[in-house]
């Protein structure tokens, strides 16, 4: 906590440690330690700001934060990054390498069309290369979602190499949706999703109803 406080000049909405006695921090700040960082920032555990990861392009709040690595010896642990952001012609998620800390990775086939509020890892072993995301979007992946999503990651040679959406279907809703739309209701939202160790997905927010979401279909 001594490292973070006071740092940023606007609002922290995540944390996340960074394994090595540091911080990664997400909000609507625009400098940290009166440098430019805006939104998205890495304090060392010695509280000095890593530049690699102030990207001068990214504009709005960085909401959710989470580490998480691969099922192969040494696939590194990225960082995933959710919110309600442009970046470089993307928005809303992106996915870090420490390796790579200067290529952000981005969903296939596109990103989702609003405000991520929350990302998780997958925490079950059998496969630790999912996340799960939520918020107030109606697609990821350029296929229908309704506020909640799953994405898998792949490694490459130890790298993050790809985030695409993958066939988990659950959404949820105020009220039932019709047509191609899923719950573009704007009183709905997602606002906390947890993998849990039995497999389930807790999911926290304001809705009413849960259904399995058809891509371009009614649900």
């Amino acid at each position: 906590a001594s490292a973070t406080a006071g740092a940023a000049n606007g609002g922290v909405s995540a944390t996340v440690p960074d394994g090595a006695g540091g911080y990664f921090l997400g909000g609507s700040f625009t400098q940290v330690k009166g440098i430019q960082c805006p939104g998205l920032a890495h304090l060392l555990s010695d509280g000095s700001v890593d530049q690699t990861y102030c990207y001068g392009g990214l504009s709005g709040t960085v909401k959710a934060l989470t580490r998480m690595s691969g099922a192969a010896a040494g696939s590194s642990k990225v960082l995933v990054v959710g919110g309600d952001f442009t970046i470089g012609g993307h928005q809303n998620l992106m996915f870090i390498d420490p390796a790579a800390p200067a290529s952000p990775v981005f969903t296939t086939g596109g990103d989702p069309n609003g405000p991520v509020n929350t990302v998780a890892a997958n925490v079950t072993s059998s496969n630790p290369s999912l996340m799960y995301l939520g918020g107030k979007f109606s697609s990821v992946g350029g296929t229908q979602a309704a506020l909640l999503a799953s994405e898998t990651l792949t490694w490459s040679s130890g790298q993050l190499s790809s985030a695409a959406r993958n066939a988990w279907s659950a959404g949820v809703c105020t009220s039932t949706p019709s047509g191609t739309s899923a719950c573009a209701d704007s009183a709905a939202t997602v606002n906390t999703v947890a993998s849990l160790s039995s497999g389930f997905v807790a999911v926290g927010g304001r809705f009413s109803n849960y259904y399995r979401v058809v891509n371009n279909a009614s649900p």
